[in-house]
């Protein structure tokens, strides 16, 4: 029913306080053909799930194969994934496409290729916990920063250092047990490619272990 102005409508569903291991069991919606749900909330108000403190969300069916969407506004909007503020000690973990079995598996897509779009990946600010990384410890495919085949620029390390502080550009430079080795390719021999290796008062230092 439609409420007139200042009134407010409360409608509660399965919601009692059960004693012992009482608990309710609420199904909305079917699933048979071509059936629809929709939650909605008004103007100014929240759709809200909240599950208890260790309860757990599902959203999509394990056998489905439509698609999932959160957040089709067309509008300026924001979508926030994992975006608590955690508490003193606590660790948030966020999970995209983590799990695959058998011979399945998963490609994901994080972007948009439209003009002026962008892709931001941070880490924290300490110098033990503000770790970004890529690949993983076993990992033997290959890792491609920069696939584009028209003109473009790919910037390592390329900001302005404050006064006072130092970057560090590590490449290859891990410490390798038994007969593990790294071999490191810098530069193109095609056509009139060239490389320049320049240094500050600095110097350039080149260092091998063998002579040759």
């Amino acid at each position: 029913n439609s409420l007139s102005t200042g009134n407010t409508q409360t409608i509660s569903i399965g919601s009692g306080a059960h004693a012992g291991t009482g608990k309710s069991t609420i199904t909305i919606g079917s699933t048979t053909n071509d059936s629809s749900l929709t939650l909605q909330g008004g103007s100014t108000g929240n759709v809200s799930i909240t599950p208890a403190a260790s309860g757990l969300i599902n959203i999509g069916g394990t056998s489905q194969t439509g698609q999932i969407k959160l957040g089709q506004s067309t509008m300026s909007n924001t979508v926030s994934i994992g975006d608590g503020t955690i508490a003193a000690g606590g660790v948030g973990q966020v999970y995209i496409a983590r799990n695959s079995t058998s011979t399945g598996r998963t490609e994901v897509t994080i972007g948009s290729t439209n003009a002026g779009s962008k892709v931001r990946i941070r880490g924290g600010t300490s110098a033990d916990s503000g770790l970004i990384e890529v690949g993983d410890v076993s990992q033997t495919g290959p890792i491609s920063v920069g696939i584009s085949t028209s003109s473009n620029t790919i910037n390592v390390g390329a900001a302005g250092i404050s006064t006072g502080n130092t970057q560090t550009i590590n490449v290859g430079t891990g410490v390798h047990s038994g007969t593990g080795k790294s071999d490191l390719t810098i530069g193109s021999t095609s056509n009139a490619s060239k490389l320049t290796l320049q240094a500050g008062t600095g110097n350039i230092v080149l260092d091998a272990v063998a002579s040759t």
